[in-house]
């Protein structure tokens, strides 16, 4: 018994000195999380009332690069030729994932759209820490 006791002192000690280690980086990424929740609202409230150039705003260097304003707010209008007027946008999830030294930090939000004849499907992505969000393809 005296063993078992050792042992689980020792799993405490070692969560303990891992939790530690850990924290500032569980901090930096429940901020990060929350920079992309808060810059997710502000996306999907810049295309639910047809600004488009407000929601174009958000996307991030290479997204920018490869889209033209024009070619996005083309798209933004063939979705809705396609699918009827937007009606919402809702959350189907996020994942958040850092890595390397300094954390690169990548977001990536399901993006649920509700249009008058149904909904569809998109994912928004970042490799830029959640600053901004590129608009993905329909799945």
């Amino acid at each position: 018994m005296k063993k078992w006791k050792r042992f689980g002192y020792a799993v405490v000690i070692f969560a303990i000195i891992v939790a530690v280690f850990n924290f500032p980086g569980l901090m930096e990424a429940h901020r990060q999380r929350r920079n992309l929740e808060k810059t997710f609202r502000d996306y999907t409230r810049a295309l639910e009332s047809r600004d488009y150039s407000g929601a174009y705003a958000f996307g991030d260097s290479p997204f920018k690069a490869s889209v033209s304003p024009q070619d996005f707010s083309a798209q933004q209008g063939a979705f809705d030729a396609q699918f009827g007027i937007l009606k919402s946008i809702s959350e189907g999830g996020f994942y958040m994932h850092g890595r390397g030294s300094p954390t690169r930090w990548i977001g990536i939000v399901e993006e649920i759209r509700d249009y008058e004849k149904g909904k569809a499907r998109f994912v928004c992505g970042s490799s830029s820490a959640a600053n901004k969000l590129a608009d993905g393809t329909n799945s």
